[in-house]
């Protein structure tokens, strides 16, 4: 998280995709950070290995694929997903997290 603190604006937003229960948005710097931080119990290692950027002037559009070993099972699960990455000035203002690339593409007003 450290590393992210000198590329995110001080309005920054986390949406979690809403397609897995209900969507939350974290808000702040500090929002974001627990917003994350929320990932911890679940999962006792998390990998990401980025698959593919689309940008556009205002957003970048990422492929991830997670792999994730469950801490109270051990079981492991590997899960591709898609993160919006809204920018401003440079500096990410805004994350929405997809079960999927299309809908990814389009909140950034794209089609596949």
């Amino acid at each position: 998280m450290r590393s992210l603190s000198g590329r995110a604006t001080t309005g920054d937003r986390f949406t979690t995709r809403g397609d897995v229960g209900s969507s939350t948005t974290f808000r702040g710097f500090d929002g974001v950070r627990r917003g994350l931080e929320d990932f911890q119990p679940v999962w006792s290692s998390m990998r990401v290995d980025p698959l593919e950027f689309i940008e556009t002037e205002e957003a970048i559009i990422a492929l991830l694929r997670f792999h994730l070993r469950g801490r109270g099972s051990g079981v492991a699960l590997d899960v591709e997903e898609a993160c919006t990455y809204w920018l401003r000035d440079g500096k990410i203002r805004h994350v929405e997290q997809y079960g999927s690339k299309r809908p990814a593409l389009e909140a950034a007003g794209l089609r596949e």
